[in-house]
């Protein structure tokens, strides 16, 4: 589908916009007998030539459940950023853009509950924290 997009776009430039994807590392493919086809990398790697933007989020073994990237995420999670930005640095050149636009995508603790939203603020800065102490130590 990115190809024929893309093609579209070459043949049609003045009555199109480039298309691309935005990217989730912390989707995989496990199918209804429990097998994993695709891991969040390899999907990930697939989507290079297309990429634009990245969903940054973690996530468990089942790709089931996401979270972010504070201390205690980190643990139980699948998701290295560190092999996401090297991916990145080392396939600049079949990117389509010179800058990849990141967003911090996390469920966060139940919003709009007082019991919880204190928690919500720690979550963001911890996670924005070490996804920014990553990508600078490239």
């Amino acid at each position: 589908m990115g190809d024929e997009l893309a093609a579209y776009h070459a043949a049609n430039p003045e009555r199109t916009s480039p298309a691309g994807y935005c990217v989730d590392i912390a989707h995989g493919y496990i199918d209804a007998d429990n097998i994993a086809h695709y891991d969040h990398v390899a999907l990930f790697r697939a989507a290079l030539p297309y990429l634009r933007v990245v969903h940054l989020k973690n996530t468990d073994a089942r790709f089931d459940s996401t979270f972010g990237f504070a201390q205690y995420e980190r643990r139980r999670g699948i998701v290295q950023v560190e092999c996401f930005r090297d991916i990145l640095l080392e396939n600049a050149g079949i990117l389509p853009v010179n800058e990849v636009v990141g967003h911090l995508e996390i469920g966060g603790p139940k919003l709009g509950r007082d019991y919880s939203d204190h928690e919500l603020e720690g979550m963001l800065r911890e996670s924005l924290r070490h996804l920014r102490a990553t990508f600078r130590s490239a």
